[in-house]
């Protein structure tokens, strides 16, 4: 039986990035245009389009938008992304800048994306988004002086303030090749120089550091920002982080246990540091803390679920399935359900197997689960049934 990936225990959201949503942008595109039906009503939004410009832009503009369009339902995301910046030359719209800039990236075009989002940006000066993908694509190409122009834009024009100005800047400067993480770090560095007191900037700086394992770096931004703002948690559960790195757990107990003192959900607490210690290889320690979690809270299914991944992956089957079974009913059902499917052939129950990979009918898991219904069927020799 396979190991399991525990990091998809977990789910986590993070700011996303332009790059990706133009891939799935471009996928959109691409699957409304396979339909007649979707071709129809793309045309006749271009038309409507078209019609409403005619009487302020010239043949050429339109000729390019309609080109654009073609070439995005023809799955040719570079051509239409350029047809599309060619058609911005006679008029301004941010909508269709931040479509050629996303068309660019599906595309994987670097110098065609900055183009993008460079022209997006004269039409949308506020335009985060085109900020993110400029500064990614310098940060690729060497260009520092870039990406800090536009981290710092990033990181004064925040919504949200300047703190989460730098969450966002660490979520783009961490998202990097391995290869870039020295000049990452030089420009997160420079931008926190320039904020000395601000607690989220060296937050960012450790997470970051972090990140791409510079741990006394990570160690000493995560001590400032707790200098700086003492009673923030999420400052405190950097340090935790560097500490489980470092192998330190004694450290690491200790002040989780300071935190689980003033928590008033401490169950999400030890959640995410069994995250933590599962990340970095301490199971026994993550297995602690989920059986803390379970004792207080037995319904809790994050931490049922997890402690069940831990025992397939230890060979302990019985046990795995004794925590699988009462999630059954629960937010993490079909999940439940693949895994003691799972069990179940593994120990040779088939009828009861096959009655579990049944009950997993969407979700992730949905698939896998069809593939091993179907090696059940084929081992039991009802490949008539399989192939159905």
């Amino acid at each position: 039986m396979r190991n399991f990936r525990f990091d998809s225990l977990f789910r986590l959201t993070a700011l996303s990035l332009l790059v990706a949503v133009g891939l799935a942008h471009a996928a959109e595109t691409v699957d409304a245009t396979d339909a007649p039906d979707a071709r129809a009503a793309a045309a006749a939004d271009t038309d409507a389009d078209a019609g409403g410009r005619a009487e302020t832009l010239p043949p050429e503009a339109q000729f390019h938008l309609m080109a654009g369009e073609l070439a995005a339902g023809r799955q040719q995301p570079e051509i239409a992304a350029r047809e599309f910046l060619a058609a911005l030359s006679y008029f301004d719209d941010a909508d269709l800048a931040q479509r050629a800039t996303a068309l660019a990236a599906a595309a994987r075009d670097e110098a065609l994306a900055l183009r993008a989002a460079h022209r997006w940006l004269e039409i949308e000066p506020t335009a985060g988004d085109a900020r993110e993908v400029i500064a990614r694509v310098a940060l690729r190409q060497g260009d520092l002086s870039e990406v800090d122009t536009q981290c710092r834009a990033l990181i004064q024009g925040h919504a949200g303030g300047q703190e989460d100005g730098f969450r966002q800047v660490a979520l783009i400067l961490g998202q990097t090749d391995n290869a870039q993480q020295d000049a990452a770090i030089a420009v997160m560095k420079g931008l926190v120089a320039d904020w000395p007191e601000l607690a989220g900037a060296h937050h960012a700086l450790g997470a970051l550091a972090l990140r791409y394992g510079d741990l006394p770096l990570a160690e000493k931004a995560a001590d400032r920002a707790i200098a700086l703002a003492p009673e923030e948690r999420d400052y405190a559960l950097l340090l935790i982080g560097v500490y489980v790195r470092q192998d330190r757990m004694a450290n690491a107990d200790a002040l989780i246990a300071k935190l689980l003192r003033k928590d008033p959900k401490p169950a999400e607490l030890r959640m995410g540091y069994a995250k933590l210690l599962l990340e970095s290889d301490h199971r026994e320690a993550a297995r602690t803390q989920l059986k803390k979690i379970i004792e207080k809270q037995p319904d809790y299914a994050d931490a049922a679920f997890a402690l069940g991944i831990l025992a397939i992956n230890d060979r302990e089957l019985d046990a795995a399935a004794a925590y699988f079974k009462p999630l059954l009913e629960g937010t993490r059902a079909q999940e439940a359900a693949f895994e003691l499917g799972r069990i179940a052939e593994e120990q040779g129950q088939y009828a009861l197997a096959l009655d579990y990979f049944g009950r997993v009918t969407r979700g992730p898991q949905a698939l896998d689960a069809a593939v091993h219904r179907a090696n059940v069927l084929a081992h039991q020799g009802k490949l008539g049934d399989a192939q159905d």
